[in-house]
């Protein structure tokens, strides 16, 4: 409390010091000196006193003013920041379900490919067996075939020589 009394009065000396400054130079704003020429009844030294009192509170309005103004501007930057990373935040949420999405999607495609591999495989370990059998079939149709002859040249020789 007692820090802001200190800084008002402080930024006080200073504004008066600022109205000394100007009336030295003889710079005035009109509209002020005419409304304490007015409310005076056209005293000057009355309407000198009434003047510093009127800017006074002038310099306080733009000084309010202005930190107002700056308060706003801060506030609609800190929106538009937080605007910024909410924006970016989505964004970077989309990515990462979009690459989610990609990898399981690649994932899906490699464990069809795989299904498709191990098909192919299984056909042609299939196909093998198969052609396997036939040559065992074969095989064994020959030998029952050559065994067949050789009975039969047997009994043809056990016949011609009976």
């Amino acid at each position: 409390m007692s820090s802001k009394n200190a800084q008002e009065r402080l930024n006080n000396e200073r504004l008066y010091q600022q109205i000394s400054n100007e009336l030295k130079s003889d710079y005035r704003l009109d509209g002020l000196w005419v409304q304490a020429l007015s409310e005076t009844e056209h005293d000057e030294q009355k309407a000198k006193a009434l003047y510093i009192s009127l800017r006074f509170q002038y310099l306080i309005d733009e000084e309010t003013i202005r930190l107002e103004e700056q308060a706003r501007l801060e506030e609609q930057a800190r929106l538009e920041e937080q605007a910024r990373l909410e924006k970016q935040a989505r964004l970077e949420k989309q990515a990462r379900l979009e690459e989610q999405a990609r990898l399981k999607e690649q994932a899906r495609l490699e464990e069809q490919t795989r299904l498709k591999e191990q098909a192919r495989l299984e056909k042609q370990v299939e196909e093998k067996t198969r052609i396997d059998e036939e040559a065992q079939v074969k095989n064994n149709l020959k030998q029952a075939t050559i065994f067949s002859m050789i009975i039969i040249i047997s009994m043809i020789i056990i016949l011609s020589c009976v």
